[in-house]
């Protein structure tokens, strides 16, 4: 005996975003036909004639292809959604790089202000209306009245408005 074997596959590529393409390869048809060996060339076009006269019924073939439609369409979808996953992923990885890299660059900066400050022997006050001001790091404590007079001492329970004329504020040291 001999064989003569005839198929139709159907190869299909979509695209999967950054992480390449996928492939889905689909056999659509298949058919064997079986001679006595030596006649198999002899039935050829009997063979073909048979092959092309063969055709799926409508209903089924409606059938499979919303079936297959359906499996592609869920395959878009889970891919979709991988991508979505993926994206938000890298977005909070960059946010989080980001963010260490700000907290590094604003510690720099504090310490290279402190030091500045160290250099130049001064500290910094906030009174009460939010304002900040530079005085001496040489005493804790400052006060300050509406002329734009300011009073230090290492004292906490010193209050300059017992002793001096004028409206002392007491200014806060800023760490």
């Amino acid at each position: 005996m001999e064989e003569w074997i005839a198929a139709v596959v159907v190869p299909r590529t979509f695209p999967a975003r950054a992480r390449g393409s996928g492939y889905d390869w689909r056999l659509v048809d298949l058919m064997a036909f079986r001679a006595p060996k030596g006649e198999l060339d002899a039935n050829d076009r009997l063979f073909q004639l048979i092959a092309g006269a063969v055709h799926p019924e409508r209903e089924w073939k409606t059938c499979s292809d919303n079936a297959i439609l359906t499996l592609y369409r869920a395959k878009q979808e889970s891919v979709a959604k991988q991508n979505d996953i993926i994206a938000k992923f890298q977005q909070h990885v960059a946010d989080t790089i980001n963010g260490v890299v700000a907290n590094q660059v604003a510690g720099a900066e504090h310490s290279a202000y402190a030091q500045d400050q160290l250099v130049r022997g001064v500290q910094t006050f906030r009174d009460p209306s939010g304002s900040t001001c530079e005085l001496s790091n040489l005493h804790g404590h400052a006060w300050v009245n509406g002329n734009n007079e300011y009073i230090m001492n290492d004292d906490p329970n010193y209050n300059p408005n017992g002793n001096l004329d004028g409206n002392w504020t007491q200014l806060q040291m800023q760490r």
